[in-house]
């Protein structure tokens, strides 16, 4: 007995034993017709099928995201960053940009000491670099950034862009005590290029970082009994860029009290980028919450402190706390 493929009909054959044929009737089953009720069923069944698994793994992906900046974000840095994110104002990450000396046609100079257009222009070996160009037209220029303030910007913005309202990057010369004023601003840089924001806080400063051809670091406004007067940076003699530099973090509020600003300053880059990843590493941060936390368990709002950074060839090697003081805030008087 066999039953054909795609059809219904029974066919029987003789066997050889028995010759004769015995005539079955053939039975004609009618022909089912598919709904196209039960298609459309089908077809959304399936659509709704591929839908759910596209959801859940969408879901999954952004999961593994959300552990991922968990991961990042400890109780240490939350109580480190409290500050900037309970509040609507936007956050500023501003980076220093030096003044380049432009030669028309024969490209730029830097000079760590020359920090503004007017010490460029007065400068012996600019005059020098100029005369052996054929005297081109001289020129401002601030199109460079230290790498390792783009690597410091690159973690704050990872760590802090899912969890404030906006963002945004300035460079230090286009940043005024208005914007200072309404917004958080982080900065990044050498001190010289935020002197007027820093000089215009209510806080009353316990550390300035000081610099020079010698004798660079950070000096102690009111030093402890058997602290030094000033922590002095060990700074690159030769080609390679090792040395031993302090890098300062100054927490403060804004001109009117009603921002918030913290800046990472040093004498060279490379410690600026290793205090900020005291911010923005978890077991950086749990060292640094340790040191500066007072007696009641809550930390200053408004501080500053030193760490020694050690660094070879521009990377950051070793860092290690130095000191810490709470500012004092004057209040009732705008700024």
């Amino acid at each position: 007995v066999t039953l054909p493929k795609g059809r219904f009909r029974l066919v029987c054959d003789p066997r050889t034993e028995a010759p004769a044929v015995v005539e079955v009737p053939v039975v004609e089953v009618p022909r089912r017709t598919i709904s196209w009720a039960f298609v459309a069923a089908l077809v959304i069944a399936v659509v709704s099928s591929a839908w759910a698994i596209a959801v859940t793994v969408s879901r999954s992906r952004l999961a593994d995201q959300t552990a991922g900046y968990r991961a990042l974000w400890t109780s240490e840095m939350e109580d480190l960053w409290t500050p900037f994110l309970g509040t609507s104002k936007p956050v500023v990450v501003s980076i220093a940009d030096p003044p380049f000396a432009q030669f028309g046609g024969g490209g730029a100079y830097r000079e760590l000491t020359l920090n503004s257009w007017e010490d460029i222009q007065k400068s012996a070996n600019v005059a020098k670099i100029r005369s052996a160009l054929g005297n081109p037209a001289l020129m401002p220029g601030g199109y460079y950034v230290p790498i390792g303030e783009v690597s410091a910007v690159f973690s704050l913005g990872r760590l802090l862009g899912p969890r404030v309202p906006a963002i945004s990057l300035l460079r230090a010369s286009e940043l005024s005590l208005q914007q200072v004023t309404n917004n958080n601003v982080i900065y990044v840089g050498a001190s010289v290029f935020v002197e007027n924001l820093l000089n215009g806080s209510p806080a009353s400063m316990e550390f300035a970082t000081s610099r020079g051809q010698s004798q660079s670091g950070i000096s102690v406004l009111h030093p402890k009994p058997g602290e030094p007067s000033k922590f002095v940076d060990s700074l690159p003699t030769g080609a390679a860029e090792n040395g031993e530099v302090y890098a300062l973090v100054t927490k403060m509020p804004g001109p009117q009290q009603s921002s918030q600003f913290i800046a990472f300053t040093s004498n060279r880059t490379p410690s600026r980028l290793a205090a900020v990843e005291w911010f923005t590493e978890a077991r950086h941060a749990a060292e640094l919450v340790r040191a500066i936390r007072k007696p009641d368990g809550s930390l200053p709002q408004n501080y500053q402190v030193i760490l020694k950074v050690r660094f070879m060839n521009g990377v950051p090697t070793e860092t290690s706390y130095v000191a810490h003081r709470e500012l004092a805030v004057q209040t009732g008087t705008a700024h």
